[in-house]
């Protein structure tokens, strides 16, 4: 499993996913080599497979609020809004102070309708993390195009 960690940092990906394979081979229930075989995918942007080996992991993790919070991005990135918040919520059972769950929480309950219960999530993220209204909330820099700040040529 080391060998897939090495090849992980130098981003060898399908050497890494190679030695992490093999490690499941000798341990199939070993969490951390199908979690490292998990940041393969959602490095190269495949969702689905890394959404099919977040399911095994939170079966053989069920303890780990990080690996649920980590499912249920997964599942919000690939639009099952429903599942994700089923994930979120089982996170925070988990870790209550886990204010990025709750965010998340806001924001899946947002995309279905569920105005009311995204302000409780958005409220108590800030409560618990009240740095991520910055990041989160504060309002985004207008970005001036160049073409505004040229000085007009004249055509006469």
């Amino acid at each position: 499993m080391n060998r897939g960690v090495v090849h992980l940092k130098l981003d060898q990906t399908e050497l890494a996913g190679e030695a992490f394979e093999k490690a499941l081979e000798l341990s199939p229930d070993e969490p951390e080599a199908m979690l490292d075989l998990a940041s393969i995918p959602v490095r190269n942007q495949d969702f689905d497979g890394a959404r099919s080996l977040y399911g095994k992991l939170v079966t053989l993790k069920k303890d780990s609020a990080e690996t649920l919070f980590n499912a249920g991005l997964l599942e919000q990135k690939d639009g099952d809004n429903q599942q994700a918040l089923d994930r979120y919520a089982e996170a925070l059972q988990l870790k209550p102070d886990l204010a990025e769950a709750q965010l998340n929480l806001g924001s899946v309950a947002r995309a279905l309708g569920r105005e009311q219960e995204t302000i409780q999530y958005f409220e108590k993220a800030l409560e618990l993390k009240p740095q991520l209204a910055k990041g989160y909330f504060a309002p985004k820099p207008m970005k001036i195009p160049d073409s505004a700040t040229r000085t007009p040529v004249s055509t006469t």
